[in-house]
């Protein structure tokens, strides 16, 4: 399962116009054709002390090019296999994963060397995703940061 899209470091709110689907949703609920079970995910985005209320990033925007997920607006609910929510699943947990590790290290980077370095960074990762498929995003993102986390900030340690 591959998709060109990506999960911008900066980017706190993408809206794109799709068909069949509500552009401002920020959990997905996908029923299991094999089960019948309904179950949710949601791209988050850390801030420091919770999770924000708002997503980094739309996940209906990243599988509107699954062919295994079809949106029933009868139901309001996206309709897939157990292979193809297992996937997703799996990239929505490292990316929310990345995604806090991103938030505190952004905030040392900030504070301690200013935008400058910061953009450095973005630019660098930005870069690396340009030619990755979607499902080693969250790798690249967390490998960038601690790349500059070692350089930079030796001696701080993060929680994941």
């Amino acid at each position: 399962m591959e998709a060109s899209q990506h999960i911008p470091m900066l980017k706190l709110k993408i809206v794109i116009q799709m068909n069949n689907a509500r552009k401002d949703e920020r959990i997905m609920r996908f029923k299991i054709k094999e089960t019948g079970e309904v179950l949710e995910l949601s791209l988050r985005k850390w801030q420091g002390d919770g999770w924000d209320e708002e997503p980094p990033c739309y996940l209906s925007e990243l599988t509107e090019n699954d062919d295994n997920i079809k949106y029933n607006s009868d139901e309001e609910l996206y309709i897939t296999d157990q292979k193809s929510f297992d996937w997703w699943e799996n990239y929505v947990n490292e990316a929310n994963i990345a995604n806090k590790a991103e938030t505190g290290f952004k905030v040392e980077i900030l504070l301690n060397y200013g935008n400058e370095l910061y953009q450095e960074i973005v630019d660098e990762y930005y870069s690396e995703i340009s030619h990755c498929n979607l499902e080693n995003e969250s790798e690249i993102k967390l490998r960038t940061i601690e790349k500059f986390k070692e350089e930079y900030l030796p001696s701080r340690a993060f929680v994941l």
